[in-house]
């Protein structure tokens, strides 16, 4: 009996182990990207953080190109139990591979004032707009989450790790 025990818990250590692929906060990218265990939350960069590089003229270029459509047409898509029998999506039907390049300058418009509906603190419509300009970092604190497995009930593992956007070569 006290041999089985011990044969159990030397499985259970081992499965432990490998069940996270040894990935940790001191793993290299390379490793944490290669790992199907894990999912990163990277910031909204066009082209992908793992993608970009810093070029001369201080703007993000991606390494690799990526995809670009090219074309969009609305396509009709039809709606089972609907009235109306269907709607039209607007869809990409041709696509190209490029190079993109985008500023690290990002500007955006932010509702400063809303109307509020009587009784409610939910804005329905924005009275004024303030545009804001900020700059791209070139370092991030990204999140890195182990992927939840289907009927666990503990919290994913996560940790966070710096990435900083290299310049162009």
């Amino acid at each position: 009996m006290k041999l089985l025990t011990l044969s159990f818990l030397v499985l259970l250590a081992s499965t432990t182990v490998n069940a996270n692929s040894g990935v940790t906060a001191n793993s290299t990218w390379s490793e944490i990207l290669n790992s199907n265990q894990f999912v990163v939350a990277t910031p909204s960069i066009p082209g992908g953080l793992f993608n970009v590089c810093l070029n001369e003229d201080d703007k993000f270029e991606t390494i690799n190109p990526v995809s670009k459509c090219t074309k969009y047409e609305n396509v009709f898509r039809s709606a089972q139990g609907s009235a109306m029998g269907g709607y039209y999506q607007r869809e990409c039907v041709s696509w190209t591979k490029a190079h993109l390049v985008t500023s690290r300058e990002v500007t955006s418009k932010n509702c400063v004032q809303w109307d509020y509906r009587p009784g409610s603190n939910i804005g329905t419509t924005c009275r004024s707009y303030e545009t804001t300009t900020a700059v791209r970092p070139l370092t991030y604190n990204v999140s890195v989450r182990e992927m939840s497995t289907p009927g666990r009930n503990s919290n994913p593992a996560s940790f966070k790790k710096s990435f900083t956007i290299n310049t162009c070569k």
